[in-house]
């Protein structure tokens, strides 16, 4: 019997019903799911914990149905386990080493949003530490992100200084982020490959 099945939100949206009905059927007592905790609403400087709402758009689709089949799957008896990464960051981890080398060579660093607003992120082991201690925690959902969550403006200014840049990076207005999420959405549902190089701008998490 299998003790536990894993679920990536990547591929999930198609595949999720079909594949939570047959770790039900095989016996497997716990299925883990990946998520993220851009889906929270922007909730300016308070904390944000599992409990929070999160919103509906057309790029967090395929997470929300992933998170609830998952849901489903602790419904009918086994251990569904949701958690919710922040930005990963640390060798490794592709989307910060593409925003260091940008930054490194242009001097500009896409961080959309108010600048006094907070940025979850998570370094690449610690998260892999969390995803450890997952296999023995009870069903329901976790974020897993940094305790001491840093603004984007202290964020993009460590970006600087780790690719020895002495000025500020430039930043753009959250409005901005507004107009390239919904960007992002229309591309995303028209299946454009447009949404490939604008998603890493809105993954940031733009406050609006």
């Amino acid at each position: 019997m299998f003790e536990f099945i894993f679920g990536s939100s990547k591929y999930f949206f198609p595949a999720g019903p079909a594949l939570v009905d047959a770790a039900l059927a095989a016996g497997v007592s716990r299925f883990l799911q990946e998520s993220v905790v851009m889906l929270y609403r922007d909730n300016v400087a308070g904390w944000i914990n599992e409990t929070e709402p999160v919103e509906r758009f057309v790029m967090s689709e395929g997470n929300l149905a992933a998170e609830a089949n998952a849901n489903r799957f602790g419904k009918s008896g086994g251990a569904g386990v949701v958690f919710r990464f922040g930005w990963f960051y640390g060798p490794g981890a592709t989307d910060s080493e593409e925003f260091l080398e940008t930054a490194r060579k242009t001097g500009v660093c896409v961080m959309l949003g108010a600048p006094d607003t907070f940025l979850s992120s998570i370094n690449d082991l610690d998260g892999g530490a969390a995803l450890a201690a997952v296999l023995n925690v009870p069903a329901g959902i976790y974020k897993i992100d940094d305790d001491e969550p840093l603004t984007k403006r202290k964020y993009s200014n460590a970006i600087a200084t780790a690719v020895g840049r002495k000025k500020p990076l430039l930043r753009f207005p959250g409005r901005l982020a507004a107009f390239v999420r919904r960007q992002n959405d229309v591309a995303y549902a028209l299946g454009s490959r447009q949404q490939q190089k604008i998603s890493r701008c809105v993954r940031l998490g733009a406050a609006i």
